[in-house]
């Protein structure tokens, strides 16, 4: 059986690779015709002009944005985090540690650990306690296992989705003086964060029970 596209991918950036893809790459002429033509519209792609944006595009973007979450909160968009996390029936194994240092928080990924605590909406009143919240999310993703093995497209798009979320979320709040934001809107920001880094969490430690095969 021939490498298929996302194998032959992870060998063209370098990731990790299955000893047995590798070898079967290296003496198969279709997979390394394949794997040179996706070297080269990579190529290809870099060569690329690059196009700037019109300079208030991204205070046109950036406000709105921000707007619209003071608006009407946070949405959870496709749901695919959600679904990756519940539709499958899988248990949820995570627990922010109470400590302040979010570094030394303990973490627990038996099955008694729960979601229950970590999203209370007393505890997400004030903009000190969302920022509390989001460094004990960080540190929580933080100490999942990373371990190579292949992923679901879907699983992949999906974290991939909150990454760029949470980055935008990231960009905005960096810039907020400069773009003007109200307090509302930088608490609207803090809690988008803190929603979607929890999504985050929840996807990646349902991938890591998932079997691997």
């Amino acid at each position: 059986m021939h490498a298929n596209t996302e194998q032959l991918l992870s060998l063209r950036d370098g990731e990790p690779v299955n000893p047995d893809i590798r070898d079967h790459v290296e003496g198969c002429d279709p997979c390394r015709r394949r794997l040179q033509e996706l070297d080269e519209v990579r190529a290809r792609l870099r060569g690329l002009p690059p196009v700037a944006p019109p300079g208030d595009l991204w205070r046109t973007v950036a406000v709105g944005s921000v707007e619209r979450t003071a608006r009407h909160g946070f949405h959870w968009g496709s749901g695919l985090a959600i679904a990756a996390s519940f539709v499958l029936g899988l248990a949820l194994l995570m627990r922010v540690g109470d400590q302040d240092d979010p570094a030394r928080a303990p973490l627990e990924t038996t099955p008694a650990a729960t979601i229950s605590g970590l999203a209370e909406p007393e505890d997400l009143v004030n903009l000190a306690a969302l920022q509390t919240r989001s460094r004990k999310l960080e540190a929580l993703r933080a100490a999942i296992p990373r371990q190579p093995q292949v992923e679901r497209a879907g699983t992949a798009m999906t974290i991939a989705e909150l990454e760029d979320r949470i980055a935008l979320v990231d960009v905005r709040l960096g810039a907020a003086d400069a773009l003007g934001l109200t307090e509302a809107q930088k608490h609207a920001l803090w809690k988008e964060r803190v929603n979607l880094m929890q999504s985050l969490v929840q996807v990646e430690y349902a991938r890591l029970q998932r079997p691997r095969y």
